[in-house]
């Protein structure tokens, strides 16, 4: 009789072969941990788990973000390529710098943005050997909020802010010419923006279901109130005509 090899072995194959098909240019980001869990279902236990980093890999990770946190202006430069590329960013910001002259409504300008991403990485780093829940759940969050800026739909947003964050840290001196290094970053920032964009997608999903179940629940009611007005109108009108 034929015997299939034990479910972790056919895991590995499957994510060995997978890995070798991925395009590593810089010029595209490939969105690894989508990938991982649509051909393999694989999850771990923790972050480093599940990006596959080894404990070399994270001793890079660390130390090259030593040197890149030292360098704000680095971040900036990431949110200045997107708004650049990115019509819908570059209208948030544009709107963003308005409403904050305007209003005691805190808004974020492209520097506090930058803050809040070094502050995410730095969560990241830190909890790389916790639960992949504790990163996971804090990067959906600050998608979640991003509902609250923007009108029109910011998907693209995302995958503009993924590609441009990808190319400048393959550029980085920290890290360029570094293979392994690269890959760990690619991985870490692959997940933290897949996470963010899909906090962003499920808050618009919920936003959106609640809107559409707010209408169908006023449907009837705004009906009845619109034909007892027309009713109304009709026999005030009746009534005047018969006096005159």
């Amino acid at each position: 009789m034929l015997q299939l090899a034990p479910h972790h072995v056919i895991i590995k194959k499957v994510q060995q072969v997978h890995y070798q098909s991925i395009n590593q240019s810089i010029n595209q980001r490939a969105s690894l941990i989508t990938d991982m869990f649509a051909d393999t279902g694989y999850t771990g236990n923790t972050l480093a788990d599940q990006l596959q980093l080894s404990s070399y890999q994270i001793h890079l990770l660390q130390q090259s973000w030593q040197r890149l946190r030292c360098s704000p202006n680095f971040f900036i430069s990431v949110f200045r390529t997107v708004i650049s590329k990115n019509t819908i960013a570059k209208e948030l910001f544009r709107k963003t710098s308005i409403i904050d002259g305007f209003t005691s409504y805190k808004c974020y300008d492209v520097k506090e943005h930058a803050d809040s991403l070094i502050e995410l990485i730095d969560f990241a780093l830190q909890e790389i050997h916790s639960s992949i829940k504790v990163v996971q759940d804090r990067c959906m969050l600050m998608g979640a909020a991003h509902c609250n800026t923007c009108e029109n739909s910011m998907s693209s947003s995302w995958d503009q802010f993924g590609d441009s964050l990808a190319e400048s840290i393959a550029k980085a001196e920290a890290i360029r010419g570094k293979r392994k290094c690269l890959k760990a970053w690619n991985a870490l920032l692959s997940f933290i923006v897949d996470r963010i964009k899909g906090g962003y997608l499920a808050e618009s999903k919920r936003r959106a279901s609640k809107k559409s179940s707010r209408q169908e629940n006023a449907g009837p009611s705004s009906l009845t109130a619109t034909a007892s007005i027309l009713k109304y109108d009709n026999a005030a009108t009746e009534q005047s005509t018969t006096y005159h």
